[in-house]
């Protein structure tokens, strides 16, 4: 990346290894490129050990990557730039354990400067303070090729990100770019399993199988995962799927939205035969920005698939209103305010003077069978997993639930009952 005048270090940032219960990645960004960077860690403070950072010339980017701990273990550890400092980090669960986790999932912070994303991380922070790891699904710079977004993602985040793994997938302003991807690769580094084709990779993570998808592929193109991306993919879901595992696919673009993007034909004709086929517990994706729920095939007999819109991490003065309005016929759903329920609204109307390209991105028979809940105000998504269940709320930026659901894992008894939700915010 290239550097600025107003440079701020990053880090130091966690995110997981191939194995989550045994590894984690422990990345800084220094002001002066160095050399010989350490990480010195251990579980009882008066016998830490050093690892050093793989040889090379000086950089401005360090990354340590430590192995063979302990799961489900509390680490302390300080890093060669901040001798004097001292963080923790937790090691996830083994795979195939059932104790129960937890987890939190937003996309689209836009990071750039002056948007205050401190006040985001402190937010989930407070709220979900038992979270194990957080899902990021993209945008999480405004510009990927600016290095003051950066800076900002990084010196916002700074307190949060240094003690909690953060494992993300790419959006269109990280990646829609060759260059953009490349600073995204200089950024995080998850175990992929071909950058060279995207940023995708699976986590094993005590009862669940965790997809991250690069709906980017490598800056070439968007939104449907190109020959060998989708290749792995089918293979991956076809060895874990109808075991006793959740199955979660994360990306950035959407599937089913009422939101700006709306739901392309081409997305539900790749990815609901998918879900169908390998019995997929859940879809989260951002893309649009705000909160939406969908619940897909839930009259089948092994109880459908969940579709969720979590894009709702811009800043807490950001509201989307321009869904409410025509926008010169662009606006695919016009939303009554600034919550949507079908059952309650009925399907929302297209804009006044809507064009041919934009009723392509209506999918109005499942909206009016599927759609659950929507909203416009800024929120994230927090996941508990006990067993074959799974609870989730949508939580606003005045600690308000939203939306609140729990359901059991496809193939363990999930079927749609009213009584799942168990709480829709008021309105």
């Amino acid at each position: 990346m290239e550097e600025s005048a107003a440079f701020v270090e990053w880090g130091p940032y966690l995110s997981y290894g191939k194995d989550p219960a045994m590894s984690m990645t422990i990345c800084w960004r220094s002001q002066q490129p160095t050399a010989g960077g350490w990480i010195k860690y251990g579980i009882d403070p008066d016998s830490m050990q050093v690892v050093k950072e793989t040889p090379g010339t000086a950089t401005h980017i360090h990354v340590v990557r430590l192995t063979g701990l302990e799961p489900a273990t509390i680490y302390q550890y300080q890093i060669s730039r901040d001798k004097d400092k001292t963080w923790t980090f937790e090691t996830g669960l083994p795979a195939g354990s059932t104790k129960p986790f937890e987890f939190i999932i937003n996309g689209d912070m836009h990071a750039y400067p002056c948007n205050r994303l401190d006040r985001y991380f402190q937010l989930m922070a407070s709220e979900a303070p038992k979270h194990d790891f957080y899902v990021g699904l993209g945008d999480f710079v405004n510009d990927g090729l600016n290095i003051k977004h950066w800076n900002s993602l990084f010196y916002d985040g700074k307190d949060y990100l240094a003690t909690r793994p953060l494992m993300n997938a790419t959006g269109n302003h990280d990646t829609d770019k060759k260059e953009k991807y490349k600073n995204y690769l200089d950024a995080w580094f998850h175990p992929y399993v071909n950058p060279v084709e995207g940023a995708y990779y699976l986590l094993e993570y005590g009862n669940a199988v965790l997809f991250f998808l690069d709906s980017c592929n490598a800056g070439r193109g968007e939104p449907l995962p190109a020959d060998e991306q989708y290749a792995w993919l089918d293979e991956n879901l076809a060895k874990y799927a109808k075991q006793d595992r959740w199955i979660f696919l994360f990306m950035h673009h959407q599937i089913y939205s009422t939101g700006d993007f709306s739901c392309p034909y081409i997305m539900h004709d790749v990815f609901r035969p998918l879900c169908q086929q390998y019995h997929v517990d859940a879809v989260f994706y951002g893309h649009d920005h705000h909160y939406e729920c969908f619940w897909v095939d839930r009259d089948a007999d092994w109880g459908g698939t969940l579709f969720f819109v979590a894009g709702a991490g811009c800043g807490q003065h950001h509201i989307d209103h321009g869904i409410m309005g025509d926008r010169d016929g662009m606006t695919k759903y016009v939303w009554p305010g600034r919550f949507l329920n079908v059952r309650k609204h009925g399907v929302p109307p297209p804009s006044k003077n809507i064009n041919g390209l934009v009723k392509g991105f209506r999918n109005d028979d499942l909206v009016k069978e599927c759609q659950l809940f929507g909203v416009l105000e800024p929120n994230f998504v927090h996941v508990k997993i006990d067993g074959d269940v799974m609870e989730l709320k949508s939580i606003g930026w005045q600690k308000q639930v939203y939306h609140h659901l729990r359901v059991n894992r496809t193939g363990a008894g999930r079927k749609w009952d009213p009584g799942c939700e168990l709480a829709i915010m008021d309105y």
